[in-house]
């Protein structure tokens, strides 16, 4: 299960890094301000972070898993799972400041 586990993680970071959504342009394209009133979505909140804080919080969150079972997949300390984690949810709250995001240790 776990090698199951780390083949897809490392497939997805893999895929990210090879397909961003960002193609270069002459002329930027004109972008709405967001405004009070609208509406934000969790899926761009959640891609616009860098590739390993949104598997992190993807595994963490989504998989219910702990920091040193992220850690052992993903190859890193648990410190670095404790400070990415802290990090992406601190983006996460604000760019979708109505929804109430909590970290859990």
């Amino acid at each position: 299960m776990a090698y199951a586990r780390r083949t897809v993680v490392n497939e997805c970071l893999s895929h990210l890094r090879r397909h961003r959504p960002e193609t270069p342009t002459e002329v930027l394209p004109e972008r709405a301000a967001a405004t009070a009133e609208t509406p934000h979505d969790l899926g761009t909140a959640l891609a616009s972070l860098p590739d390993r804080q949104r598997a992190i919080v993807a595994l963490r969150f989504l998989d219910d898993l702990s920091v040193a079972e992220v850690a052992r997949l993903l190859g890193i300390a648990d410190g670095t799972v404790k400070s990415q984690t802290s990090r992406a949810l601190d983006t996460l709250r604000r760019r979708l400041p109505h929804l109430h995001l909590e970290e859990t240790r």
